[in-house]
């Protein structure tokens, strides 16, 4: 027997989180997305390379989730949905 909510209905953030998915839910007004890696190029990497500064500049308006457990070669991350850019 299916156990699973109705499409028109909401779940809750506990219901969300089944024991299996390992992120959370996204905001509200928020898509979850897989999007291809930028890598670092090699001349960027020293001992004082900072990774949160070089995210912040290579996925601009995004939320990054997870770079780890995922495919290789994508970024899993959260972005506002084109909806809501114009309210």
């Amino acid at each position: 027997m299916d156990e699973s909510p109705p499409p028109n209905q909401e779940t809750s953030e506990e219901e969300y989180g089944d024991g299996f998915d390992i992120w959370p839910k996204p905001k509200e007004g928020y898509t979850r997305r897989l999007i291809p890696a930028v890598l670092v190029p090699i001349d960027e990497i020293s001992d004082d390379f900072d990774e949160d500064a070089f995210n912040k500049k290579s996925y601009p308006n995004v939320e990054i989730v997870d770079m780890r457990n995922v495919p290789k070669g994508w970024v899993l991350v959260n972005r506002i949905t084109v909806a809501q850019l114009f309210y």
